[in-house]
């Protein structure tokens, strides 16, 4: 069911919560995660809700904008549990904020009846005219970047899809348009005559019915998006029935003339973004998600090591994703080092673990029996205790080098255990034993080691090298771990002065995992996005038996979903490094068969190659890569190496 703010529901367990926000009861990380189940609101309205409810509390205008009916909720609220000066106080952060929209040409009509209907229901003697008006709050504000300005310019030469999704994440991100325009933008006869378009640009979500119902038309064919955004408190959807850019004459073009009218609203409103920052307990402030990987990179570059753009922003979606994560690439790029600073500048444990060569089993790692029944600790066991004692600190186990010995043999218990992760009724995500109990002879060890498991805050991090000297990855393993690849180098970067930059001390729940299932995923028409891009993946896959599984499907879809909550990179750039991790790691051969799925998956990545006759297929793809923008270019650039040496040498991999 769309998440619509006229609930009563919805509204009384958000202002209970928005109290206890309020009172420095809970912290605001908290309050979001106590209400994710209650309630299908985003995030970012919820936070939004705190930040007004507060506002209303000490009388200061705000610039955030609600529905009418939450409003009066709110007032009539106060008044029953705060009394009448809390009552007025609310009054007058509320006029404060009809009067702000106003003075921007952004009238909000239903905050004056908001207050009105409020103060008729109380008996007071409240005159709306003479209560007066606070100055704005003392608060960051951010103009309308002009990133976001150029970003919405640029839609028009997206497909239908990203246009309509770049239009609406601006419209929820900024809040421009005033309720009249909504009406106007769901009113077909309005938008037929404006925009030359067939059906109204927005539809309103009805509570009472599936999202999936609603977007279609009474022949049962889908004219909007399935995916909704939020708007003054309404969820909307974006319509699906685009035109303009190549698949019709422009006489027919309803792209253009919505996205000169809607940037003629961006331009007059000078809509500003509320950053205010509600104090959590212990007088810390809410930071986003973002903030926290830019202080993470600010932290590992005062240390002298620069990485390749957005691979801090990976290893960390890799790690929230599923705890287990391989860096591969040549000796001294610095991927052991990434871990640590990692680590450090979150205030992570760690225990480095040099593979031997000679580990053919998981007694090395977890322990063994002598032949007087005695038990001998592995090298990590002790740590995974320790985890499991501290569970709101992210504890870092580093494999360094781990395929000096086969992973798959080893690492066996592990890879098998990981797969039982399970949510208990607490919330916590725990795994079946690592060790069964009967295997302890002595009473003492099997109750120390007996029940240990993998918490949840334990990350598995293997660094390889991938030459003669090492072992290959089993699909086995591939198909159970992200394999970001480190082939990036600079040398010229400073040496920062080391302590520049202080380290962020974050608790597990910026690592730990938000999905186990598929199901769990609330957004399904971004999951059928990402699944119908991995079906037609498979579809060329399956060509050379190297087709994925459910796991596979799975986990890139927390990894993006993860991506989505914390807006870090955008969609394609995203799966761009999913297809490079999840996917190509699997693909080696010397069959004709290898050479055709390669073809086949440059075509995909690379966006329309077709080849030029004449030259090897490797040429091929260079020529396409030097002239021609790609939609994924990190796995369109590694296809054409993978297809080199498979002409040069007969066989090829994803391995260097």
């Amino acid at each position: 069911m769309a998440f619509v703010l006229e609930k009563l529901d919805d509204m009384k367990v958000i202002y209970e919560t928005a109290k206890k926000v309020y009172k420095r009861e809970l912290a605001v990380s908290a309050a979001v995660k106590e209400l994710s189940p209650k309630t299908a609101a985003k995030e970012s309205s919820l936070q939004m809700y705190f930040n007004i409810y507060s506002c209303m509390r000490s009388g200061k205008t705000y610039k955030m904008g609600t529905s009418e009916a939450f409003t009066q909720f709110l007032l009539e609220q106060i008044l029953q549990d705060e009394g009448e000066e809390a009552f007025k106080l609310a009054l007058t952060a509320v006029k404060g904020n009809a009067v702000y929209r106003k003075s921007k040409n952004n009238a909000q009509p239903g905050l004056q009846r908001a207050c009105i209907n409020a103060i008729k229901k109380s008996g007071l003697s409240i005159d709306y005219t003479s209560i007066p008006v606070s100055d704005l709050t003392e608060s960051t504000r951010i103009s309308i970047l002009t990133s976001d300005l150029d970003k919405l310019k640029a839609s028009i030469n997206l497909p239908n899809a990203g246009y309509a999704k770049t239009i609406m994440e601006m419209l929820e991100k900024h809040q421009v348009l005033t309720e009249e325009e909504i009406s106007l933008l769901t009113d077909r006869a309005y938008c037929s005559q404006n925009f030359n378009s067939s059906f109204p640009m927005l539809k309103a979500i009805e509570p009472n019915l599936t999202v999936e119902e609603q977007i279609k038309d009474s022949y049962g064919r889908n004219r909007y998006y399935g995916s909704t955004y939020t708007l003054l408190g309404r969820q909307f959807v974006f319509t699906s029935q685009l035109y303009g850019l190549g698949n019709s004459p422009t006489t027919r073009d309803n792209r253009a003339p919505f996205l000169k009218w809607l940037l003629d609203r961006f331009a007059t409103a000078e809509v500003t973004i509320e950053t205010d920052k509600i104090s959590t307990e212990g007088g810390e402030e809410e930071v986003t998600i973002k903030e926290k990987v830019d202080a993470i990179k600010s932290y590992i570059a005062a240390r002298g090591f620069n990485y390749e753009g957005d691979l801090i922003e990976n290893f960390y979606l890799s790690l929230k994703s599923k705890p287990f994560v391989i860096l591969a690439g040549t000796s001294g790029t610095g991927k052991t080092r990434l871990v640590k600073l990692f680590a450090e500048a979150i205030g992570a444990k760690m225990q480095l673990v040099p593979v031997r060569p000679d580990w053919s089993d998981s007694s090395d790692l977890f322990g063994h029996n002598d032949l007087s029944g005695k038990f001998h600790p592995g090298a990590i066991i002790d740590f995974i205790k320790q985890a499991e004692w501290d569970k709101s600190t992210p504890h870092f186990l580093c494999l360094d080098e781990m395929n000096l010995a086969r992973v798959e043999y080893y690492l066996s218990d592990f890879l098998s255990i990981i797969e039982t992760r399970d949510r208990k009724e607490n919330g916590a995500i725990e795994t079946d034993a690592l060790i069964d109990a009967s295997y302890f002879q002595s009473q003492s060890a099997r109750e120390k080691y007996g029940k240990v498991y993998i918490p949840e805050n334990l990350y598995v991090i293997g660094t390889v090298n991938m030459d003669e000297t090492t072992f290959p990855f089993s699909k086995k393993v591939l198909d159970r771990a992200n394999t970001i690849e480190f082939s990036f180098v600079n040398l010229l970067s400073r040496v920062a002065v080391d302590g520049q930059v202080a380290a962020q001390k974050l608790d597990n729940s910026f690592l730990k995992t938000d999905y186990l299932y598929l199901q769990e995923c609330d957004d399904e028409d971004f999951i059928d996005t990402i699944c119908f891009n991995l079906e037609e993946l498979n579809q060329i896959l399956v060509k050379a038996n190297l087709h994925v599984g459910y796991r596979v499907r799975d986990e890139i879809s927390f990894y993006m979903m993860s991506n989505k909550k914390a807006k870090l990179l955008d969609f394609d750039v995203a799966f761009d490094h999913e297809i490079m991790q999840k996917i190509f790691p699997r693909i080696q051969g010397s069959s004709v068969a290898i050479k055709n799925v390669l073809s086949e998956l440059f075509a995909k990545c690379a966006g329309d190659y077709s080849g030029f006759a004449g030259a090897t297929a490797y040429e091929q793809m260079n020529s396409y890569l030097e002239s021609k923008t790609c939609k994924y270019p990190n796995s369109a650039k590694k296809i054409a190496f993978m297809m080199r040496r498979y002409e040069e040498d007969g066989f090829t991999s994803y391995w260097l």
